[in-house]
């Protein structure tokens, strides 16, 4: 919008088309500013840095117009836990950065948790393992965790470091999970049923390279296009205890 508000000046002021070009360092400093949150907060934790109760009222900047700051308010909402079990939460959201809401509030809650850390004067990654969802917990937004994996992947980062393996390229809203995941996996179904063939009419047990082989040979596909669209999920009902989600995504950073 300021670009465009400047060109329109140029373009009345001159009466003819304006074109404007900026520089790396300027573009990245005028644009792509997302909305500014303000947050308080007010948590009890034991001696031991287990969390016992957070309440945190939310404002969000939406500017002139609401746009999608709504949609944005209610992801806060629901990211406010990050990966964290506080016995109590109350969050009152008033009213983007990259996320829509998410990273905000995600950065409110490491940020607690390091002010706890620094209170007990203990390292903050203790804190962190202490408080860590477990298999069955139940978020705030009343989603059962299943299949919880996140201390499994936090162990198994401390031998998968960047110089053994490269960052894969990063994606906005699931994108990964939801569509490529599952558009993969209906790929590798439609190629098992092609080399289960092969298994039934030999009526033999064989190693994966040999089934390959054997499938090339005799002119079986092997490729496959997948395809996957994710179902319709409804908007985020709080009152209900309802999220627009079908599981809990899970990962950890490094760095």
């Amino acid at each position: 919008l300021p670009l465009c508000l400047a060109v329109a000046v140029a373009a009345v002021k001159l009466a003819r088309p304006v074109r404007l070009n900026l520089d790396r360092y300027v573009d990245m400093s005028i644009t792509g500013h997302r909305h500014p949150f303000k947050i308080q907060y007010k948590i009890a934790f034991n001696n031991e840095g287990r969390f016992l109760g957070l309440d945190i009222p939310m404002w969000n900047n939406a500017g002139c117009t609401l746009d999608a700051s709504k949609s944005i308010m209610e992801y806060a909402m629901l990211y406010m836990g990050n990966a964290y079990q506080f016995s109590n939460i109350r969050i009152h959201g008033r009213v983007s950065f990259r996320g829509y809401g998410g990273p905000q509030a995600m950065i409110v809650c490491e940020t607690i948790l390091e002010h706890v850390a620094a209170y007990l004067k203990c390292d903050p990654l203790t804190i962190r393992c202490f408080n860590l969802f477990k298999e069955g917990d139940i978020t705030h937004f009343g989603q059962v965790l299943e299949q919880w994996n996140v201390p499994r992947i936090m162990n198994e980062l401390r031998t998968l470091t960047t110089d053994k393996i490269h960052n894969t390229s990063p994606t906005g809203g699931s994108f990964s999970s939801d569509l490529n995941g599952m558009a993969v996996k209906h790929a590798c179904q439609q190629i098992r049923q092609r080399l289960d063939t092969v298994i039934t009419d030999n009526k033999i047990n064989i190693s994966w390279n040999d089934l390959v082989k054997q499938a090339y040979f005799v002119r079986i596909d092997l490729c496959a296009l997948g395809f996957y669209m994710t179902p319709n999920m409804p908007d985020a009902d709080f009152t209900e205890n309802q999220a627009n989600y079908n599981y809990f995504t899970q990962g950890d950073a490094v760095t």
